[in-house]
């Protein structure tokens, strides 16, 4: 939110407090199994640095895992927090079916019923494309049907269990088959995200609470090479704004667990910042002097009714109504109805309240086109951004400069020291910049990819940080750190 604060900031003339960001604690790292994962040693697992791991407990309809039990009771003797997970099958049987299916499995464990205090962790949904059950990634089902599917079985899991149950999932699975539904956001988050130095986080998330994010590891007590699956227990980026209160729940495995924890700071706090025995992290900071009060873009009453008015209010991290996304064509859409900010006459005057409307293309709806200051081009690798050295777009150290100051334009084009950015043809290619002429190639295309951050794309392919080197060039768009940017 804190890149919407300030793009407000800036057209309203309030003044954006600095921020402070921290992170919860270091990762826990884990794994998990399956029917199709041989586990010679957990104790093995163990000594690798493994504290956690998912198993396998059903899929589908009718498949159970038959090492179950097994796995379940390997791990649970190296006392690894273990978490059931079933795999779904939406093609073939309810939510809620499928979970009262898989119950009696993950309860069956022999001297080990499942039970909150202790090892086990909360039930896991698998949601993911299965190629081998069906070429439908999404099981032939509509987006509104996936999303009634998931909360059957969260619901049932969660009545059996009477713990929160956890959504796995992958970002272009979640997409694709629940149309980036929100709803979950009060589950935690099991994100699969592959070579990248950190996962992308579907909209409604802010941020994951356990990140699977290998398939193809060795793990000292797994056998075969490549045959393991890595995870991390994650946490939730907090970002602290002067002039603001607030307060964040640590969560370890052991209160994922329902184990009773306490908690104490490990070293003093920064004045204004306290913890609770119970992992309460509490703060208050003053703004600094001269500084206005920061206020969010929201939509009156939380309506999506075609037209309603917009406003500037109190921000409010868990309001949908207040995050915003970059469209095509210089748009901004909003995350809750999925409609764009627009202005409702054709020659607005001074006061005209910007509404939302239904998402139009250009010719049709150019009041829908918003210019943004030109900022920096922030690269997903820490610390760069895209910049213009001479005929070439490179990677360079941010730095307050006219060669990192870019501005998309509702042409298409993305600027900067008064050239275009121009693509290249094909993978591999050069990024260039070049005269702004109206040519093909300097013609851009925002792909939002969560509330602040982009993909700049061009025929298919990204604008993508090489593998050594510092000249951008142009490949498939694969939605990691290396073709994500930030205009900030």
């Amino acid at each position: 939110m804190a890149g919407l604060a300030a793009a407000v900031a800036i057209h309203t003339g309030l003044q954006e407090p600095a921020a402070n960001a921290a992170v919860a604690a270091p990762s826990a790292q884990g794994t998990d199994v399956s029917n199709l994962t041989s586990v010679s040693s957990w104790a093995n697992v163990k000594a690798a640095g493994i504290t956690f791991t998912g198993v396998m407990a059903f899929d589908g309809a009718s498949v159970n895992n038959p090492s179950y039990n097994a796995q379940v009771t390997g791990a649970l003797a190296q006392n690894l927090f273990v978490m059931p997970y079933v795999v779904a099958d939406p093609l073939k049987i309810g939510g809620a079916a499928q979970f009262a299916k898989a119950w009696p499995v993950i309860d069956g464990v022999t001297s080990a019923p499942y039970a909150g205090g202790g090892q086990y962790l909360p039930v896991a949904l698998d949601m993911e494309a299965q190629p081998q059950v069906t070429p439908d990634a999404c099981y032939g089902l509509s987006k509104a049907s996936m999303v009634a599917w998931i909360q059957a079985f969260l619901n049932a899991a969660q009545q059996q269990t009477s713990v929160t149950p956890i959504v796995y999932s992958n970002p272009n699975w979640w997409q694709a088959c629940t149309g980036g539904s929100t709803a979950f956001g009060g589950y935690p988050l099991w994100i699969a995200d592959y070579g990248v130095r950190a996962p992308a986080i579907p909209v409604g998330w802010s941020g994951y609470t356990f990140w699977q994010n290998s398939g193809n590891a060795t793990l000292n007590g797994i056998a075969g090479a490549g045959q393991a699956d890595l995870d991390q227990l994650g946490g939730d980026l907090i970002t602290v704004k002067s002039g603001t209160s607030g307060s964040f729940q640590v969560r370890t495995l052991s209160s994922l667990a329902g184990q009773p924890v306490t908690y104490s700071a490990a070293s003093t706090l920064p004045n204004g910042v306290s913890m609770s025995a119970s992992g309460k992290l509490s703060w208050t900071s003053a703004a600094p002097a001269g500084a206005l009060a920061v206020k969010c873009l929201d939509v009156v009453g939380g309506s999506t009714a075609n037209g309603a008015k917009l406003q500037l209010y109190t921000c409010n991290s868990a309001d949908l109504g207040q995050v915003w996304q970059a469209g095509t064509d210089s748009q901004l859409v909003n995350v809750k109805s999925k409609k764009c900010l627009d202005v409702p006459v054709a020659r607005a005057g001074n006061g005209t309240r910007a509404v939302i409307e239904p998402c139009a293309n250009s010719a049709t709806q150019p009041n829908e086109h918003w210019l943004r200051p030109a900022a920096p081009l922030v690269s997903g690798t820490p610390g760069k951004c895209a910049a213009v050295s001479g005929a070439a777009a490179v990677l360079a150290g941010c730095a307050n400069t006219t060669a990192q100051h870019w501005q998309a334009q509702p042409d298409g084009t993305a600027r900067a020291a008064g050239k275009c950015l121009a693509s290249g043809t094909t993978a591999g290619s050069a990024v260039s910049v070049a005269a702004c002429s109206g040519a093909a190639s300097t013609k851009w295309q925002l792909v939002s990819k969560n509330p602040v951050a982009v993909q700049v794309s061009s025929g298919g392919l990204c604008v993508t940080v090489p593998s050594s080197g510092m000249r951008l060039i142009m490949e498939p768009c694969v939605n990691n750190a290396t073709d994500t940017w930030q205009l900030r």
